[in-house]
């Protein structure tokens, strides 16, 4: 197949303040080995030069297919931004990608190559690890969800009662595919990948796994996710995005697995709250819902050995009188 004859993957950028790393991203998407590639950056409103750091590349870029291009918004958030970026993208393919990160040189070409040979409604995968300062601190430690999904719907069960992700950056899927799933929902401030991908879970035919493909993943600086995570305002926002995720699940299946795995991230929640707090309160009462008395999210923990002996709502009172 020609170079040219190969379809046209639109990356979907989201930037909002990435001025220190944006221009080590770009270089490291347009250097890939897969050439029919555009990039659309959605600046949300950043305060720093981010906006003048990706107009740069407009020009500058002589890749086939439609280059960089670089579009505007008051901020909304990085699940508006994505969503304009899906407005303006073009291509057969798409992969999101955040603005600090990193991926192999062959990651597109690869999960590309694996598509073309299946129907429109697979999603390819591939596995991940972080760094901090330099790619070579990814060690890339085995996960359970390395695997193909014959029914992509146990794939998010699998993800919800282990307590693993999925990189944004990870997935590469049809536009067709995109369109089934919708929108990113812009109710949702945090955890919308976590919903969103789950409505794509919900449309999709199988999940593959790419071997030959990486995404880095940087960490060790501010960002929304990781900035006064215990707050009660995202702490409100999580447990919404997490009944979104419940009922887009339940919808599939109500099996006891499913149910174990969103009684889970309600766990989360309460572990995360004020203790007998409005938002502890209303985790549990899902919980209670889902036919599961509450228990600790992480099996086999410290706090979870404690919690089979004194009781996992006793072992979080204790623990909020020992704060």
């Amino acid at each position: 197949m020609l170079e040219s004859e190969y379809p046209l993957v639109s990356i979907c950028m989201p930037v909002y303040n990435g001025a220190r790393f944006l221009s080590y991203t770009i270089d490291n998407i347009l250097a890939q080995s897969y050439r029919n590639i555009e990039l659309i950056i959605v600046d949300d409103g950043s305060t720093d030069d981010s906006y003048n750091i990706a107009r740069q590349y407009v020009n500058k870029s002589k890749r086939g297919g439609g280059g960089v291009k670089v579009f505007s918004q008051s901020n909304e958030g990085a699940f508006s931004a994505r969503n304009r970026a899906l407005k303006e993208s073009t291509g057969e393919y798409i992969m999101f990608m955040d603005c600090d990160d990193f991926i192999s040189h062959h990651k597109i070409q690869r999960q590309i190559e694996i598509l073309q040979e299946n129907d429109p409604y697979t999603i390819v995968s591939c596995e991940w690890d972080i760094f901090c300062s330099n790619i070579q601190e990814a060690a890339f430690p085995n996960r359970c969800v390395y695997r193909n999904y014959h029914n992509p719907i146990d794939m998010l069960i699998e993800m919800l009662n282990k307590g693993e992700m999925m990189l944004n950056s990870c997935w590469m899927m049809s536009q067709e595919l995109i369109k089934s799933a919708g929108y990113w929902d812009c109710r949702f401030t945090i955890n919308d990948d976590g919903v969103y991908f789950s409505k794509v879970l919900a449309s999709a035919s199988k999940v593959i796994f790419c071997p030959d493909a990486r995404v880095y993943y940087r960490r060790g600086h501010a960002s929304l996710s990781t900035y006064d995570i215990f707050s009660d305002t995202k702490l409100t926002a999580l447990l919404e995005s997490y009944k979104e995720q419940a009922k887009i699940l339940l919808a599939q299946t109500t099996s006891a697995e499913a149910r174990r795995g969103i009684a889970r991230n309600f766990a989360l929640v309460m572990c995360k709250a004020r203790f007998n707090s409005q938002i502890y309160r209303e985790a549990k009462n899902e919980i209670v819902k889902l036919g599961y008395t509450p228990s600790h999210p992480h099996k086999g923990s410290k706090a979870d050995r404690i919690c089979n002996l004194i009781g996992f709502e006793t072992f979080l009172r204790l623990r909020s009188l020992l704060r």
